[in-house]
């Protein structure tokens, strides 16, 4: 019996509840895939958004697994990097494996203390890794998918957690007894189109495939049965991308399933009133939308392919259906000054009096490795392409060499519109904690 261990590293070093509303779906996906193919694994998930680093490394010590896997993003990825350090120093023989979206991009040469680098889709690269290949990096490709029911039993004393952060933090409708996350699709349309946003730091995945209705629908009747779920957050990236695909999967909705609520993410431009009544149909209760700005040259400039224009129609739209929304904003674009800074704070002030948004979500540029502002920014300093990111680095030479304001003006600028939101909407304003 060979065990592996699997660590969703996260942003903040030490336990941060805000991270542990939706579980590590990636990790989720890659042991339910492992557990349907191997009778003899034992597998163990684990989540820094709950423990501090020395549980985890007590974890990793009384676990004793063969196989230590990490999923990072470029933000998490020195945390993930201090642990593997942490085991190759005291159980040399034990086999580390890094993947996830940072892993995929990799450019710099801190990976020394990793085994196996797993570049793309991480399924069937895992099982591979089981039979410890020589090869150091597996590569497999990011297309087609695999959509593998997510066996959410997998995350032991850490399974109600989510649930329960998730209906803390965020206003679901009344009722709500358990919340599951899922993918409905993988992959976007504006990134598949032109290459994604200039901060996507995932520009390079540019398929898009969707589930079928009917393993949704099973996987979800699943979740009701072991769980009593009645909420569904769908991290899909943008539901509104395939109109027919949204109609069959409303209308093969199971009658023992009209209770199933929804919160889903899309893009601003995808909302017609066609859209607004499907979302109805199925049970839309909130909407995570990526407004960006309120100046029309900044979203050029961010390559959003939206307009000031589309997003305040689709809050109207949602607002009128009574579906609650949940806006995000980008600050720092090329050129951005304090007068597009105004235009954005504008905005804000409209959504928020229409009385509908729960969530306002603000934040600096960051240019994460895989981003077109991240080559924009290692023209001019090359050298962190070698380097562990540094969110606060990258962002302070952002604003410096792209922008028309200071960095110390931006976050105060954050600071307003989260002061404004706590009053008006019941919202909050985020931005990335120093690196220690």
């Amino acid at each position: 019996m060979k065990k592996l261990h699997l660590i969703a590293t996260r942003v903040n070093s030490k336990p941060n509840y805000s991270e542990g509303a939706v579980p590590p779906l990636g990790i989720l996906a890659i042991a339910s895939y492992a557990k349907q193919h191997r009778d003899d694994l034992e597998i163990k998930i684990d989540d820094c958004a709950f423990f501090e680093v020395d549980r985890i490394k007590r974890e990793i010590e009384n676990y004793d697994a063969d196989f230590i896997g990490f999923s990072s993003t470029a933000l998490d990825y020195c945390n993930a990097f201090k642990l593997a350090k942490y085991i190759k120093e005291n159980w040399p023989l034990k086999k580390t494996i890094l993947g996830g979206p940072y892993a995929t991009f990799l450019q710099n040469d801190n990976i020394k203390y990793f085994d196996y680098i797993v570049k793309g889709a991480g399924e069937k690269s895992l099982l591979s890794i089981l039979e410890e290949p020589n090869e150091k990096i597996i590569s497999e490709p990011i297309s087609p998918y695999e959509f593998s029911i997510l066996n959410y039993g997998l995350l032991g004393v850490l399974i109600d957690n989510y649930s329960d952060n998730y209906i803390k933090q965020i206003l679901v409708p009344e009722g709500t007894e358990d919340v599951k996350a899922i993918y409905t699709h993988k992959g976007c349309n504006w990134r598949n189109k032109i290459g994604g946003c200039l901060f996507c730091s995932i520009s390079k995945i540019k398929e898009v495939e969707y589930r079928t209705p009917k393993s949704l629908w099973e996987e979800i009747s699943i979740y009701k049965k072991q769980f009593g779920t009645n909420f569904i957050h769908d991290v899909g990236e943008d539901i509104t991308s395939d109109t027919e695909w949204l109609e069959v999967f409303v209308a093969k909705r199971p009658k023992g399933l009209g209770d199933i609520r929804f919160s889903v993410y899309a893009r601003a431009n995808g909302i017609n009133k066609r859209m607004i009544e499907l979302f109805s149909k199925l049970g839309i209760s909130q909407v995570h939308l990526g407004i960006e700005s309120g100046s029309n040259k900044m979203l050029r400039k961010l390559i959003k392919g939206t307009t000031r224009e589309q997003n305040e129609k689709a809050i109207n739209l949602l607002t009128d259906a009574k579906i609650r929304t949940y806006s995000s904003f980008v600050l720092g674009a090329p050129f951005e000054n304090r007068g597009t800074l105004e235009k954005t704070y504008s905005l804000i002030e409209k959504i928020v009096e229409l009385g509908q948004t729960d969530f306002i979500n603000a934040y600096i540029l960051t240019p994460l490795p895989g981003s077109k502002a991240f080559e924009m920014l290692a023209e001019k300093y090359p050298k962190i392409k070698k380097e562990i990111p540094n969110s606060t680095k990258l962002q302070r030479l952002w604003i410096k060499e792209f922008t028309d304001i200071d960095y110390f003006y931006l976050k105060e600028f954050i600071e307003k519109i989260s002061a404004f939101s706590k009053i008006k909407s019941k919202a909050f304003s985020w931005e990335f904690r120093e690196d220690e």
